[in-house]
C-alpha cells in the first residue's frame, strides 16, 4: 500500500488548525499532526490499519500522528469538521521528551471504550467550531480553552499507549527513525546539516537512511530538511518584517539565491509574492467573520447551524 505524506501548514496563532469541508475521498496518506474528525452530516469510511470505520453524523475519530489512513465511500453532501494539531504540544506542555502517545478514540468502535460519553466530546468539538464561526471578541480564548480541555480529557477518559522513544530497541522501527529524524531536523534546520551527522545521530547507516526516505516517504533527505526550513520561513514571512535575506540566513540557507529557489519549488511562488498573498488573505479574513478557513464545497450556513446545534445539544 503506497501512501502520500501530507504537509499541514499551521498559519494562524491558535495551537491547532481547524476547517470544515465536504469530501469526495482521499488517497492513503499520513501527516505528523493528530487529526480529530467530527462528521456533522452524511457518512464516509475511514480506513486505518487495514480496518474500516464507517462514520455517520455525530461520530468522532482521532487519527494518531503518522498514522496512514484514507477516507472513502463518501456520501454526497457530507460535511465534516477537522481539528489538526502537532504532537509537540504534548511534549511542551508535559515537559517530556522522546515520548509518543497513541490514543484509541473512535466512536464507531465498541472496543475503543472511553470513560466519558462521546456526546461530551461532541459538545467540546462543536463549541470550537461555533465560536470560530461567530468570531466574537475573545473567541480565541474560548476556542483554546475547549481545545486544551479536549487534550486533558483524552488523558483522563480515553485509553492510550505511551511509547518511550529513547529506548534503543526501537532503532530499527520505522516510527523510531521518523521520530528521531523529525526531532533532529526540527531542532537543527538552521545549521549546515550533513548526511553523516544525521545518520550518526539516528544510529543508522547512510544507506539505511536513504532507503527509508525513498521507500517509506518517497522523498530525499534534502527535501525533508527543506520542508522544515520553508515552514519556518513561512511563519517568519507572515509574522515579522524581517528582510528576505535575513529570513534566508535564519532558516539555514547559505545565500538568498538558494533560498529563493527552494521556496519557489516548495510553494510555487517567491518569498515576496508569498508575503504579499498572505497579507491579502489576512485582510479578506478580517472582512469575513462568518466562516472557518477551509474548503467551500458545502453550504456555509448549514455547517454553521450544525455546529451550533451540536454545541447546544451536547
Amino acid at each position: 500500500m503506497d501512501s502520500v505524506y501530507e504537509k499541514i501548514d499551521h498559519s494562524n496563532m491558535l495551537p491547532f488548525k481547524c476547517f470544515i469541508t465536504s469530501l469526495e475521498g482521499s488517497c492513503y496518506h499520513w501527516h505528523e499532526d493528530y487529526e480529530l474528525i467530527f462528521l456533522l452530516k452524511g457518512e464516509f469510511s475511514v480506513w486505518m490499519r487495514g480496518k474500516e470505520s464507517l462514520m455517520q453524523a455525530g461520530d468522532l475519530l482521532l487519527v494518531n500522528s503518522k498514522e496512514v489512513h484514507s477516507i472513502q465511500k463518501c456520501q454526497e453532501g457530507n460535511i465534516a469538521f477537522f481539528i489538526q494539531f502537532q504532537p509537540d504540544i504534548f511534549l511542551k506542555l508535559l515537559e517530556v521528551k522522546n515520548r509518543r502517545y497513541y490514543f484509541y478514540f473512535n466512536s464507531t468502535e465498541k472496543k475503543a471504550k472511553i470513560k466519558k460519553d462521546y456526546s461530551y466530546f461532541r459538545g467540546l468539538v462543536a463549541s470550537i467550531g461555533y465560536v470560530i464561526f461567530e468570531k466574537k471578541p475573545g473567541y480565541e480564548f474560548h476556542a483554546c480553552s475547549d481545545f486544551y480541555r479536549i487534550l486533558g480529557d483524552l488523558f483522563l477518559y480515553a485509553i492510550y499507549d505511551v511509547y518511550y522513544m529513547s529506548d534503543r530497541k526501537y532503532n530499527n522501527d520505522d516510527n523510531f527513525i521518523l521520530d528521531r529524524l523529525t526531532e533532529f531536523v526540527r531542532e537543527n534546520y538552521m545549521e549546515d546539516l550533513k548526511t553523516d551527522d544525521i545518520s550518526n545521530q539516528l544510529g543508522v547507516s547512510r544507506s539505511t537512511l536513504y532507503r527509508y526516505l525513498k521507500n517509506k516517504l518517497g522523498i530525499s533527505l534534502s527535501s525533508f530538511i527543506n520542508y522544515y526550513r520553508i515552514e519556518e520561513a513561512r511563519k517568519l514571512l507572515r509574522s515579522t518584517d524581517y528582510t528576505v535575506a535575513h529570513i534566508a540566513g535564519i532558516c539555514g540557507y547559505s545565500n538568498q539565491t538558494s533560498f529563493y529557489r527552494a521556496f519557489k519549488r516548495e510553494t510555487g511562488m517567491t518569498p515576496n509574492k508569498f508575503r504579499e498573498k498572505e497579507g491579502e488573505m489576512q485582510r479578506a479574513e478580517e472582512e469575513n467573520d462568518q466562516r472557518i478557513k477551509g474548503y467551500v464545497s458545502y453550504s456555509n450556513q448549514e455547517a454553521y447551524e450544525l455546529v451550533r446545534e451540536y454545541a447546544s445539544k451536547d
